[in-house]
């Protein structure tokens, strides 16, 4: 397994967008959606950085939660959900698959943090 990338929760999509092509040179490799909310994904060099907006978040509600998250890679997604369902873990979003193929499912960490499994290459 392998760290994905890290999710920020904005408030302006563009503008945090913009912010990291000035200052970073960030270049967005993946732009969607998922229910209510817009996605991009910034490549910074090796790094990958998530840049969500839920339409109509203020800076108040986005911090009255956890606006962070962090992404495992993992090989299969239904593999790893199977071990945890085992463990009596399940996920608190997904899974979903996006329309570049990728799949995910969110879980929530023992301190509230909020774990993303992705899998970009689905593999038995």
């Amino acid at each position: 397994m392998n760290v994905h990338h890290i999710g920020i929760e904005v408030t302006d999509l563009s503008r945090s967008t913009h912010f990291y092509q000035r200052y970073f040179q960030a270049q967005i490799i993946n732009h969607f959606f998922i229910n209510n909310e817009e996605i991009i994904f910034l490549k910074i060099g090796s790094f990958l950085l998530e840049l969500s907006y839920i339409k109509g978040s203020t800076e108040k509600q986005i911090a009255r939660h956890q606006p962070i998250h962090f992404a495992i890679e993992v090989p299969s997604l239904v593999g790893q959900m199977n071990l945890l369902k085992q463990a009596g873990l399940y996920p608190i979003e997904g899974p979903f698959q996006l329309s570049n193929g990728w799949k995910i499912a969110y879980y929530e960490g023992v301190e509230k943090e909020i774990i993303e499994l992705i899998s970009t290459e689905e593999k038995p």
